[in-house]
């Protein structure tokens, strides 16, 4: 074996082994994560209902019965709308800590038309919430976050030389799908792992790629932001007064303003000065997940929209950005993007199941020659 195919050899094989642990963590926990809402309204039936043929309550109602629920010490943070189908708004919430203590988030959840409370949740009280601090940081904060980055590149790697590496004879489209069946386990299982890594390339190379933004979104941005200007990505800074804006004026006056548009998301003020937060999305828009492409900046104190940001006025680099998120977890092309990334998460499971299978069945031949 020559010198530069053996050190990609070895760069291959050792990338997979030190790190297809959390690469194999990264696959199964992003395959659940893929389907949280289906998954929630599975296991937690009681918190998700079903649209009716009835009115809506007032927002400002729904806010307030809320508040009540968690106490006043809490603020909120945002109103998401109910998904199409479903009734339940899901409200955010932020403790005000003691001195010495971290603030903690909790989720409420209200039926959209008797604005009643069906239940509320810490953000660590469920098995997907789990699994979703998992995927995104081992309950390691940042040390986890650059063990995952390091992960995530080095299945970058692993999926450009893989391809490299197997090369079928001529590259006859015969050879890309070869497999041979009838042959011992060892044989079988490196066929799979070639074959399945050779057409996994463009969804591993997506994800790995999307990934970098997910644990390092700041990391992303400023890399884009070379090549491309960034526009709308960052909301710009705009002077707002205090007032008494309710969510539910904000919304209203945001509707009026795009009527046809459907209200995702509503985030009151953090602080003195600062503008009401608006989502909607736009009819077809590609993410059918949690937040709009269009972004309106209100004045608490006046109503006015101060700012207004939506795809039409992307630039490019907004563009690249704003994909991220929807290409990471399959919402950018519905249902059948999500299907598509969980099957590719269940088959990269299976690339490092069988790599690990692959060197330990060599390994142990290798021994017994000895």
């Amino acid at each position: 074996m020559k010198g530069p195919r053996r050190l990609l050899v070895l760069l291959h094989r050792y990338i997979g082994l030190f790190l297809g642990a959390f690469l194999l963590l990264e696959a199964l926990t992003g395959c659940a994560i893929v389907f949280e809402e289906e998954l929630d309204a599975l296991l937690h039936p009681q918190l998700h209902p079903a649209r009716q043929q009835a009115p809506a309550a007032a927002l400002d109602t729904v806010v307030r019965q809320a508040q009540d629920a968690v106490g006043p010490d809490w603020q909120l943070l945002a109103v998401r709308y109910p998904a199409p189908a479903g009734a339940a708004y899901i409200l955010l919430f932020r403790s005000t800590p003691a001195p010495g203590q971290a603030a903690t988030l909790r989720q409420v959840f209200v039926d959209m038309h008797a604005a009643r409370v069906l239940g509320q949740r810490g953000l660590d009280e469920t098995v997907l919430q789990v699994l979703k601090r998992l995927h995104a940081d081992l309950y390691l904060g940042e040390p986890g976050v650059l063990i995952l980055l390091a992960a995530t590149i080095g299945c970058l790697l692993l999926a450009v030389s893989g391809p490299i590496l197997w090369q079928p004879k001529g590259w006859h489209p015969a050879g890309w799908f070869r497999i041979n069946w009838g042959a011992n386990p060892l044989r079988r299982y490196l066929d799979l792992h070639k074959v399945a890594g050779f057409w996994l390339l463009p969804l591993v190379a997506a994800t790995s790629f999307t990934g970098i933004y997910m644990l390092k979104p700041s990391f992303m941005e400023a890399a884009v932001g070379k090549a491309f200007p960034l526009q709308a990505w960052r909301a710009p800074p705009v002077a707002a007064g205090t007032g008494g804006l309710t969510p539910g004026q904000a919304a209203a006056l945001a509707a009026a303003h795009r009527p046809g548009d459907r209200l995702a998301n509503v985030r009151p003020p953090p602080g003195p000065g600062k503008p009401y937060v608006v989502e909607l999305m736009a009819p077809g828009e590609m993410n059918d997940g949690r937040s709009g492409a269009i972004e309106l900046l209100l004045d608490p104190a006046s109503g006015k929209i101060l700012h207004e940001s939506s795809p039409a006025g992307y630039s490019t680099g907004d563009h690249i950005m704003r994909w991220q998120y929807p290409l990471h977890n399959g919402h950018a092309f519905g249902l059948a993007g999500r299907l598509l990334v969980f099957i590719g998460g269940a088959c990269l499971a299976m690339l490092f199941l069988t790599s690990f299978y692959i060197w330990y069945r060599k390994r142990a031949h290798k021994n017994r020659r000895r």
